[in-house]
């Protein structure tokens, strides 16, 4: 078995526009298409750099309730897009979530600030984030099963 390593290197945004690319990864012959990798740089925008901003979805399944991976340690402040902001200030994960009032489905930004050490979302009920917007930066230190089981659409 034979590993690659792939690094991609841009220019610092300059505008408020995202910059979009499509990477193609060929077999080494070059006849078989084996993937498309898909390549966002954010442009500059007034979000707060490091907060991370996630998308969650709430629907009839999920009983209209965000379920968020937040674990260790956290010191941390949530937006959760409905006009509730949680400050969250804990050290053993009890899991983090939000029932919204909204009656159809729906999707939220959710803000995340502050500090926290992990995301785990290996013993959540449902798996409501659909997207990460922005990564921020918040101290993490660990990724393990940061989106486990996570096929929400």
């Amino acid at each position: 078995m034979t590993s690659y390593k792939l690094t991609v290197v841009a220019d610092a945004v300059s505008s408020p526009e995202n910059r979009n690319a499509e990477i193609s990864i060929y077999s080494i012959d070059g006849n078989i298409l084996l993937g498309k990798i898909s390549v966002v740089q954010s442009g500059i925008s007034d979000e707060d750099a490091n907060a991370m901003i996630v998308v969650t979805r709430a629907n009839y399944s999920n009983d209209f309730t965000a379920y968020l991976p937040l674990d260790g340690d956290l010191d941390c402040y949530v937006d959760l897009g409905d006009g509730d902001i949680e400050y969250i200030k804990r050290s053993a994960y009890e899991g983090i979530t939000h029932k919204y009032s909204a009656s159809d489905p729906t999707s939220f930004d959710v803000r995340i600030s502050g500090k926290i050490q992990s995301l785990n979302s290996i013993y959540l009920r449902f798996h409501t984030i659909t997207e990460v917007k922005q990564w921020g930066r918040l101290g993490l230190t660990s990724m393990d099963d940061a989106f486990h089981g996570n096929t929400v659409t």
